[in-house]
């Protein structure tokens, strides 16, 4: 009976110590072929969308003409003051900012603990872009449904062609600030389920998940391809869809009784969650 009592022990806690490992490694709950197909139809539908974006009709000259820095708000005013010949190397710098920032997630794979799910990882990151880039092409807030010029429109410096163009519609909200602070909120928000540990210091990993869109909404205002608050509402937009996506698959602890065993003690202890 002994060992019978030994061998029962013996199971429960292997059994315990298995599930516990699996709670730690097993962040995320990912079924591949409903993420994937979200991801999928989720770009399909942004291709599309994005695509009716850039099919604007041109700004009439009267209308370019007519533009008065003054009746922007204060606080975007001043990106109508700046100096238009530097908006190419700042439009250059966003483009490679964006991209990088875009690809950054690939450096989760350094973590080992990350690395053993890369696949979830890889998948449940191309929704979480997916999702971002459908609001950034559908959403009532986007430049789908929003007319608003950029600041080059306002530039009596440009050229009137270059100043009337469709694109120039679609200054609210940054596409750029959107899919950088998609991608750095998403490191940051899966990096912090990876590591509990970390305990009260995820703060500082968010506020470094805010630099890379920061980076990104200067030299998209500098470019003067948007003002300052098309990139703030895109900023939070992007760090809202990074963290809320992987949180919505986030394992959670399930109700119901537990059995715990402790090898040291007398025993077997019965526990309910909830």
């Amino acid at each position: 009976m002994r060992i019978i009592g030994f061998i029962m022990l013996t199971l429960l806690a292997t059994n315990n110590f298995a599930q516990q490992a699996a709670k730690e490694e097993n962040v995320y709950k990912i079924n591949r072929y409903i993420t994937a197909s979200i991801g999928i139809v989720g770009s399909t539908a942004s291709y599309f969308g994005i695509k009716k974006v850039r099919k604007k009709i041109d700004i009439p000259e009267e209308v370019v003409l007519g533009l008065d820095k003054y009746d922007v708000n204060s606080f975007d005013r001043w990106a109508l003051f700046q100096n238009p010949n530097h908006r190419k190397n700042a439009n250059t710098i966003s483009d490679i900012g964006q991209y990088a920032a875009f690809t950054a997630p690939v450096f989760l794979l350094a973590d080992k603990r990350i690395r053993n799910h890369w696949m979830d990882i890889g998948l449940l990151y191309f929704e979480t872009q997916a999702v971002a880039t459908l609001i950034y092409s559908w959403s009532p807030l986007g430049p789908q449904f929003i007319d608003r010029y950029r600041p080059e429109t306002y530039y009596d410096e440009l050229k009137l062609k270059n100043r009337q163009s469709g694109q120039n519609h679609n200054s609210f909200f940054s596409g750029h600030a959107l899919v950088t602070a998609t991608g750095s909120f998403f490191i940051a928000k899966v990096v912090c389920d990876f590591h509990p540990e970390l305990g009260g210091k995820k703060w500082l990993v968010y506020g470094a998940a805010l630099i890379p869109p920061a980076f990104v909404s200067y030299f998209r205002v500098r470019a003067l391809r948007h003002f300052p608050t098309d990139t703030i509402a895109a900023t939070a937009i992007g760090a809202t869809v990074g963290i809320l996506i992987p949180h919505f698959h986030k394992k959670k602890n399930r109700s119901g009784i537990s059995i715990d065993t402790n090898l040291e003690g007398n025993g077997i202890a019965l526990s309910y969650r909830f």
